[in-house]
């Protein structure tokens, strides 16, 4: 954020070379906001830039303040639900990109131990209840996967895989997709932070091939339209 806020400053100070630099080490210096308070408020110098700068300053200390109470909030919060908030389906043809969602609005309880009976975090969805814009791409889509015969693509998470702590670093889980009737593990990458108030926020991202799954990319049109194997699964989960 500091040195966002640097490169705002930049063009601003670009005719003061001299007042851009104490700016600069002021914001990138521990505690610069107090910094940059007391130069422009107590010594009153460079008046044109004061009011620019106190905004951009002030707003950084509220951002910096508000980040350290949601932390602190989500590390003594006890979570007992979880919500597969939004689900998203994206892929591509040699002619243009699809891209279908699916939205879930009830909170399952989270299991309270690793190990015990329905101990992993879940969704099972309806592939009727998709929503997609192109409704032809949404057909094809649901006869690709046999929706007809396997009704829901399933997600799965072991409850020994969600670690709800502050990091700057990404966590990888090792994540079940049932589609089509096969069942595959995968290894993804996830990003975890407090969110809204008293909830935790998980992503994450989920390439497979429609190929691991049973499924050939199929051909449409006289093999004028081609769907690429690759498709992704973009998911967040809410935990309350």
């Amino acid at each position: 954020m500091a040195r966002l806020m640097v490169e705002s400053l930049k063009g601003w100070c670009s005719k003061q070379p001299s007042l851009f630099k104490l700016i600069k080490n002021r914001l990138l210096h521990p505690g610069g906001a107090a910094f940059i308070f007391n130069d422009c408020i107590l010594t009153g110098e460079h008046k044109p830039m004061k009011t620019k700068i106190i905004f951009l300053t002030a707003t950084l200390v509220f951002l910096n303040i508000s980040a350290a109470f949601s932390q602190m909030a989500a590390e003594k919060f006890q979570y007992s639900r979880y919500l597969f908030d939004k689900i998203q389906i994206t892929g591509k043809t040699n002619v243009n990109e699809f891209y279908m969602q699916y939205r879930e609005d009830v909170f399952c309880k989270l299991p309270s131990a690793v190990g015990a009976e329905n101990s992993t975090l879940g969704i099972n969805i309806p592939a009727n209840k998709i929503k997609a814009e192109s409704k032809m791409m949404l057909n094809d889509f649901l006869e690709l996967i046999n929706a007809d015969k396997y009704p829901t693509i399933d997600i799965e998470i072991a409850r020994e895989e969600i670690e709800l702590s502050p990091s700057e670093e990404p966590g990888f889980k090792n994540i079940e997709l049932t589609m089509n009737g096969v069942t595959r593990q995968f290894r993804c990458k996830t990003y975890a932070e407090a969110c809204y108030a008293n909830q935790w926020c998980m992503t994450g991202q989920l390439e497979i091939r429609l190929t691991d799954f049973g499924i050939e990319p199929p051909n449409k049109f006289l093999g004028l339209v081609k769907v690429k194997d690759e498709i992704f699964v973009n998911f967040r989960i809410l935990f309350s």
